[in-house]
């Protein structure tokens, strides 16, 4: 069965992307827009690189399927950082970040901080971090914020775990719901909430599609958000999903100018709920 996606190049002009395994050599071809875009991938390889125009995609096998990331190069880099050997240390500058608008019964309110030196994200040094029923990879410790709010004379309690790496940002947001949500609601409630997020924070949807997250069927988005008094203009790549009556919300945040590069997927795909996790 083929896998497509919709991705842009760098000029922002939509193309299909479509992977297909053939049956008898269980080559993986690549084709963007019907061509063929790259050398197949052999059964035993992990990964490919691939242009949607001068864009960098990698395609990366994973083991229910595969996804596709992304890449920052060392050429897409402006001529004088690309020249860059060994840049020197930055003092680091805190962006306040983040405000979520939840669906009429929660509010969240956040804060991240978006660290400022080099470029490449290949090798972050990932550190598992295990919340109440989930886990997910951080680079270092992260961060804890809480947040009480009140809605409809209710009180909700809102959990921020939050690092940095470099110039990108990372985030898990959980919640509980004040009651169980009836089946035939779940796509509905999930789908709004992320699209009250992506509006709090007056960003603009590039995509939204509902997809597997962890071991749940939840939401994935992209989200282009503008820059403020505060606040770096910047993308925004996460997803969403209901675990009972708890919201979990995982998001990695990329400042414009950089890539919605290989640690965000990274990231995203770390997530394992409880009956995941061995």
């Amino acid at each position: 069965m083929a896998n497509t996606w919709t991705a842009a190049d760098d000029g922002g002009v939509e193309h299909q992307i479509v992977v297909d395994v053939d049956a008898q050599t269980g080559k993986t071809f690549i084709r963007v827009d019907g061509r063929l875009v790259a050398r197949p991938l052999a059964p035993e390889e992990e990964s490919r690189e691939f242009k949607v125009g001068n864009a960098t995609y990698v395609l990366r096998r994973l083991d229910d399927g595969f996804d596709i990331d992304v890449v920052m190069t060392v050429d897409a880099l402006p001529k004088t950082m690309s020249q860059r050997v060994a840049p020197p240390p930055v003092e680091k500058s805190p962006v306040p970040g983040i405000i979520v608008k939840a669906l009429v019964t929660v509010l969240i309110s956040g804060l991240l901080y978006w660290g400022y030196d080099s470029v490449m994200y290949m090798r972050v040094p990932w550190k598992a971090w295990n919340g109440p029923s989930v886990r997910v990879d951080f680079p270092g410790e992260p961060e804890r914020r809480v947040e009480k709010e009140t809605a409809n004379g209710e009180t909700f309690e809102m959990v921020m775990m939050s690092a940095e790496y470099r110039r990108h940002g990372y985030a898990l947001a959980y919640w509980d719901l004040g009651g169980p949500v009836p089946l035939d609601k779940v796509d509905e409630l999930q789908a709004a909430f992320v699209t009250e997020f992506v509006k709090g924070m007056n960003g603009t949807m590039v995509k939204s599609a509902p997809g597997r997250v962890g071991s749940r069927w939840g939401v994935h988005f992209i989200a282009n958000v503008p820059k403020t008094d505060e606040d770096p203009a910047g993308s925004i790549r996460g997803q969403l999903a209901l675990n009972g009556r708890r919201v979990y919300l995982q998001f990695a945040f990329v400042p414009k100018g950089a890539s919605l590069s290989y640690d965000v997927g990274e990231f995203l795909r770390s997530l394992r709920f409880s009956d995941q996790i061995g």
